[in-house]
């Protein structure tokens, strides 16, 4: 037993020059938030918020500016004679809050992101 443990030793490894790795950082860090269903679906809700923020054009079902008086606080899911679906209501301008959130996200990420390099 003592023979086989000192030619173990003496043999020199195979791949002597790289060490075995563990996981990465990033591994680590996705393995933890999968087994976690909260924090895996909070980091999707994220995903979704940031990716709304970057292309708002393609998730905004309506122009968020444009004023009808017409449509004043209408309640979500409200359907106009043009076809068009305000999912979260209008508000007192007549203006389609869902465009407006989405479009707004873009500014909040806009200024997150500049508070982060400020400081």
């Amino acid at each position: 037993m003592a023979v086989k443990r000192a030619e173990a030793m003496a043999s020199p490894r195979e791949d002597a020059g790289e060490e075995e790795r563990g996981p990465s950082e990033l591994q680590l860090a996705l393995r933890n938030l999968m087994r976690r269903p909260p924090a895996l679906l909070s980091f999707l809700f994220i995903l979704v918020v940031i990716l709304w923020a970057v292309l708002p054009g393609l998730f905004s079902p309506l122009n968020p500016v444009v004023q009808d008086i017409g449509l004043s606080l209408k309640p979500p899911g409200f359907v106009d004679g043009q076809g068009n679906v305000y999912y979260l209501g209008t508000d007192e301008q007549g203006r389609d809050v869902l465009s407006r959130v989405i479009w707004g996200a873009r500014v909040s990420l806009i200024v997150g992101v500049c508070a982060v390099f400020v400081s």
